[in-house]
């Protein structure tokens, strides 16, 4: 069974109830794709007298899986004595290169133009059905957030760090004439610093 029309070529109808409920049944399961690289098809047959291709072959694993190796991908091999793609599936140990889980953060939307930013992200025009085309959509996003919040907000770790010392360079100096308006600029600069901090923490 396929998951959508767009895993077949050929003339004959297909089962559009099997289809569903094998999307169910992966819905149910709490499963999800590997990626692959590869043919997008992994049979191949005659029926009718006319060749019809199908993508029958597919790996799926669960959240679980995903946390322990989240590295995994499929390669679609050629077809050699069988009419099935073999899949070889292989799985890279996670390291320190690996980049962190993506984790929306409550800051963004204090920025005026987010939401309608977000929106045309989103309606950018995508190939794909059902579950693929959600998937693609939300990676793109994610990956748009990343770079939209370093151009909007900066290095948040950064800014910590800068803040942090402007607040021991006012200390010293409201210590060394301690003025009013030497404590009012300590106190704005401490401000800056526990907000900084707060955004660290979110993030």
């Amino acid at each position: 069974v396929i998951r959508t029309l767009a895993e077949y070529t050929g003339r004959a109808p297909q089962d559009l109830g099997a289809i569903s409920d094998f999307n169910t049944a992966i819905s149910d399961c709490r499963l999800q794709e590997l990626p692959f690289s590869g043919s997008s098809y992994t049979w191949s047959g005659v029926r009718a007298g006319t060749r019809i291709w199908k993508r029958l072959d597919r790996a799926l694993v669960n959240q679980q899986w995903l946390d322990f190796q989240p590295n995994t991908f499929v390669q679609h091999l050629n077809r050699t004595s069988s009419d099935h793609s073999p899949l070889l599936v292989s799985m890279r140990p996670a390291s320190a290169s690996v980049p962190k889980p993506f984790k929306f953060q409550t800051f963004w939307t204090s920025n005026p133009g987010f939401i309608s930013a977000v929106q045309g992200n989103w309606e950018l025009p995508t190939q794909g059905y059902g579950m693929y085309r959600l998937a693609f959509k939300l990676k793109r996003l994610k990956t748009w957030l990343r770079h939209w919040s370093k151009h909007q907000f900066g290095d948040i770790f950064q800014a910590a760090r800068q803040h942090e010392i402007e607040v021991q360079h006012l200390e010293v100096l409201y210590e060394a004439n301690p003025t009013e308006e030497a404590r009012e600029a300590l106190h704005c600069a401490q401000g800056h610093l526990l907000q900084s901090l707060r955004v660290q923490e979110e993030y």
